[in-house]
């Protein structure tokens, strides 16, 4: 589990950025005042206990860690030096937005927050979960939709680590086809609603 300020330590950026690379990543939010607030360190934790080989581990990156990543120079260039094209993202708004775009890109990251969902729309190599425990939520057609009502939270974490899991399976891999901010991609919308028991 990530402790505050662990993704800024000496090595801990540095060794996910020089580490092999998941071909996407996963943008995660809540809605309806849902509280999940620790969902996407706990998909990551997830995801790492059971799917981590090769040196390929996700990190989980929330608002704070986004802020910081915009704010601090020498942590921007770090990101922006091994993002392939920065000059794609640079020109997307803000540079809140900017890095969040930058760390999608580059896969093995999961990011939580609706910002994270909002500026990753269109990428192709991230997979989108609104948790919404409503029908009146703005329809940002994300690769999944979930009711959190219908999970306990072990299950949730479960559900969309796996589903992120084989999206990432399907995906072409970083070197086969390079990814574009602006290009759509075809995947499978899912709502899941199980019924309760």
């Amino acid at each position: 589990m990530k402790t505050s300020g662990e993704l800024f330590n000496a090595t801990s950026l540095e060794d996910w950025l020089a580490q092999g690379r998941w071909p996407g990543s996963l943008a995660v939010s809540a809605t309806c005042g849902c509280d999940v607030t620790r969902l996407g360190e706990e998909i990551c934790d997830y995801l790492n206990a059971r799917e981590g080989s090769d040196g390929e581990l996700l990190m989980s990156f929330d608002r704070e860690d986004i802020r910081r990543l915009a704010g601090e120079p020498s942590l921007r260039r770090k990101i922006l030096s091994a993002v392939a094209e920065p000059e794609n993202f640079s020109a997307s708004g803000s540079d809140y937005e900017c890095m969040i775009r930058s760390v999608a890109s580059l896969g093995g990251a999961i990011l939580a927050g609706q910002c994270c969902l909002d500026a990753t729309r269109g990428m192709p190599n991230v997979f989108r979960v609104m948790v919404s425990s409503c029908g009146r939520c703005p329809k940002d057609d994300p690769s999944m939709r979930l009711d959190p009502a219908r999970f306990t939270t072990e299950s949730l974490v479960e559900v969309i680590a796996a589903s992120f899991a084989n999206w990432c399976r399907r995906q072409p891999s970083a070197t086969d086809q390079p990814l574009s901010p602006g290009k759509e991609t075809t995947t499978s919308r899912v709502s899941l609603s199980p019924v309760a028991s």
